[in-house]
C-alpha cells in the first residue's frame, strides 16, 4: 500500500506524523511519500526508516492541498492509497483496518478513519460529513464525546480526507481531487462524483487516528476561507447536479450568499464580504471550463439527485444560521479549550 501525505509549510507535525505511521504499522508492505509544498525548505526526514521507503517530494511554489494529494497520488505503485493530513497521529491497525474495510465489498470505494480531536481525544473529530443539497456541510460526530456510538461500519456521505484509504483503480476511473480547489470542498466534490458512480464510502472505526484539526488553516486569514468555501461549493454543485435540480439549487444557494455576504458586511468584516464577491467573478470568468468538467460528470453518472440527496441532510435554515452563529469548523473546536479552563 501507499500512504500520501500532503504537507504545507510544516516541519514540526509532519516528523511526528510520520514517526507514528512507522510505529503503529506492522504486518503490511507499504511505501510513505511526502509531498512538502509551498516554501523551499527541504524536510529533514529518513529516505527509509525499517525497511520501509520514504520518499520526500520537495515543491516550492503553493500549489494547494488538492494538487499536492494529486502528485502523492501519482507517485503511489500500489492499488491501495491511504491519505493522511500531516497534523494527525495514527494509532495501531489503523491500516489494515482500513483496508479490512475497502476489500470487503467491490462497491465500496474508500473508507475513513474515526477521527478524535488530538488536543481532546476523548471528542469526536469526525465519523464522516455530511452536507445538505444546498452546499452546506457539517462534520458528522463533530464535538461529541467519543462513547462507541459510531463503533460500527457504516455508509458516509462525505469523506474526511485527513485519513482514508481509496481504492487506486476508482481514482483512475472518476479521478481524484480537483486541482482547480486549491482548498476546501475537493473532498465534497470527489465524494459526490464516487457516489453517482454508484460507489460507497464507508465509516471503518476500528481505525482510529487522532487529528490537530485544521493546524495550518487556523493561521489563514477568515477571508482565505471565505473564498475557498464559497466558490469550491458552488463548482461542485454546478459539476455535479443534474440541470432540473441546478435549477432550483443554484437561486436558493445564492440567497444564502448574499445573505451571508450581508452578515460579514453587517459586522464590518469588508475583506470577508469582498472574498465572497471575488469567489463569484471566479466562477463567471471560469464557467467555460467549469462546465466542461460538468459534461464529464453527467456523462458518466450512473445516479439519480434524488438517490444522492437520500445520502444527505435535509434543508435546514436554522441549522444554517446557527452554524453561521458558531463558525467555522476549521476553528470552532479551539473554544473547546477556552470552556475547559473556565468550568
Amino acid at each position: 500500500m501507499s500512504v500520501v501525505v500532503a504537507c504545507y509549510r510544516d516541519s514540526d507535525f509532519i516528523s511526528r506524523c510520520v514517526n507514528s505511521v512507522l510505529e503503529h504499522t506492522d504486518g503490511i508492505e507499504y511505501e510513505v511519500i511526502v509531498v512538502n509544498y509551498g516554501w523551499s525548505v527541504e524536510l529533514a526526514l529518513p529516505c527509509e526508516s525499517g525497511g520501509i521507503p520514504i520518499r520526500v517530494v520537495n515543491i516550492p511554489d503553493n500549489i494547494g492541498y488538492s494538487e499536492a494529494n494529486n502528485i502523492g497520488l501519482r507517485l503511489a505503485r500500489a492499488e491501495l492509497v491511504a491519505f493522511l493530513n500531516n497534523d494527525t497521529i495514527v494509532t495501531k491497525g489503523w491500516l489494515s483496518e482500513l483496508r479490512r474495510a475497502v476489500v470487503s465489498d467491490d462497491r465500496i470505494a474508500a473508507a475513513q478513519s474515526k477521527l478524535l480531536l488530538l488536543d481532546h481525544p476523548d471528542l469526536i473529530d469526525s465519523v464522516g460529513h455530511v452536507v445538505n443539497p444546498l452546499g452546506f456541510l457539517r462534520a458528522k460526530g463533530y464535538l461529541e464525546k467519543d462513547l462507541g456510538q459510531y463503533d460500527s461500519v457504516t455508509d458516509i456521505c462525505i469523506l474526511q480526507p485527513a485519513s482514508c484509504l481509496i481504492k487506486k483503480r476508482v481514482l483512475d476511473e472518476i479521478g481524484f481531487f480537483d486541482g482547480d480547489f486549491f482548498w476546501g470542498h475537493e473532498d465534497t466534490d470527489f465524494s459526490i462524483r464516487a457516489h453517482l458512480m454508484g460507489y460507497r464510502l464507508v465509516l471503518a472505526p476500528s481505525s482510529v487516528v487522532y487529528h490537530k484539526r485544521s493546524a495550518t488553516l487556523v493561521r489563514m486569514p477568515e477571508e482565505f476561507i471565505a473564498y475557498y468555501s464559497r466558490r469550491n461549493i458552488m463548482i461542485a454543485l454546478v459539476k455535479n447536479y443534474q440541470l432540473r435540480t441546478l435549477l432550483w439549487v443554484l437561486p436558493l444557494h445564492l440567497v444564502f450568499i448574499v445573505g451571508i455576504s450581508l452578515w460579514y458586511l453587517q459586522r464590518g468584516d469588508l475583506e470577508c464580504f469582498g472574498a465572497v464577491y471575488r469567489a463569484l467573478y471566479w466562477i463567471l470568468r471560469n464557467a467555460r471550463s467549469i462546465l466542461r468538467e460538468r459534461t464529464l460528470v453527467q456523462d458518466s453518472r450512473l445516479m439519480d439527485d434524488r438517490e444522492l440527496f437520500r445520502l444527505m441532510d435535509p434543508i435546514s435554515i436554522a441549522e444554517v444560521l446557527q452554524r453561521r452563529k458558531d463558525g467555522t469548523l476549521a476553528k470552532r473546536h479551539l473554544t473547546v479549550g477556552n470552556r475547559d479552563a473556565t468550568t
